[in-house]
């Protein structure tokens, strides 16, 4: 009995594999379950035949340049993305509030805007509290580069009208959404 089992052990590996035959079996309510063993009585029962998968293809031969002998596979088009300004390519604008705030944007600027806190309250002496004064805005073109530098120089914080400057967080630059890029 010992050497039959060793034997089997060492041929099975070896033998090719065979079809398979499995039961799909229903219930009453439509439920399919597949096993491997006939179904229950009560259940409605179909056999499948599921054949070996066919045999793997030798690799083809490697030619004397190196390259491979498999024919090229039709290049997969690239995904579309929106088309991005480039540093160049369009304009951006430094934008000259009335009370004189100056910020940057890469889009024109607003011709008007709500003055900030500090500034709302001395513009509004005079008029009802609370009512958001309207600002007048001149706009001027830059290069994008320029209006880049002047957005992240070091010195942007100390500018009024800075918190004002187009520029995007964290989630946009990292998918590629950065007009300075």
């Amino acid at each position: 009995m010992y050497r039959f089992a060793m034997l089997c052990a060492v041929l099975l590996p070896a033998a090719p594999s065979f079809a398979a035959s499995v039961y799909k079996c229903t219930d009453a309510e439509g439920h399919i379950a597949y096993q491997a063993v006939p179904c229950a009585a009560h259940l409605s029962s179909r056999v499948m035949t599921l054949r070996a998968p066919p045999a793997a293809a030798a690799a083809p031969p490697v030619s004397d340049s190196g390259a491979s002998a498999r024919p090229s596979r039709p290049a997969r088009p690239k995904p579309r993305r929106p088309r991005e300004a480039t540093a160049t390519s369009a304009p951006s604008w430094q934008c000259r509030i009335s009370n004189g705030e100056v910020f940057y944007q890469h889009s024109p600027c607003p011709d008007r805007v709500t003055a900030s806190a500090e500034l709302r309250d001395a513009a509004t002496r005079g008029r009802r509290r609370g009512a958001p004064a309207a600002l007048a805005v001149s706009a001027r073109p830059l290069t994008r580069e320029e209006a880049c530098r002047l957005i992240h120089a070091p010195s942007a914080s100390d500018r009024a009208g800075h918190e004002r400057d187009e520029d995007v967080g964290t989630y946009e630059r990292n998918l590629g959404r950065d007009p300075c890029r």
